[in-house]
């Protein structure tokens, strides 16, 4: 997950290359072309998504946890608040018990 996202190979994931991440995944999810290398892209990108929420879920109870995404936020360089986190999950439609792989979607979309 980590290599995907990390263009200049240090290690980490920093702000720019997490932005970057989201946005090819927002394009792809936007775009309204349906030529077969669009199509491709866009299951490559969801695949990944889906990869990553699999990571994060470590009860494999189809929930991304509060501290389970403060943490990997954390992770990729983003230092966030329990109180950001709770306004993340909220927005992906969640609750104090997690969001959902659609939720978490929904997140990455803003």
């Amino acid at each position: 997950m980590i290599t995907l996202a990390d263009s200049n190979n240090d290690g980490y994931v920093e702000y720019h290359e997490f932005q970057k991440v989201l946005e090819n995944h927002t394009n792809n999810n936007n775009s309204n072309n349906n030529d077969s290398n669009s199509n491709s892209n866009s299951n490559n990108n969801n695949n990944i998504m889906e990869d990553v929420f699999k990571v994060m879920d470590k009860y494999g109870d189809r929930k991304v946890g509060i501290e389970d995404l403060k943490s990997y936020l954390r992770l990729a360089g983003l230092n966030v608040s329990v109180d950001d986190v709770m306004a993340m999950v909220k927005l992906g439609g969640g609750s104090d018990g997690g969001v959902t792989y659609e939720g978490f979607l929904n997140i990455l979309a803003v």
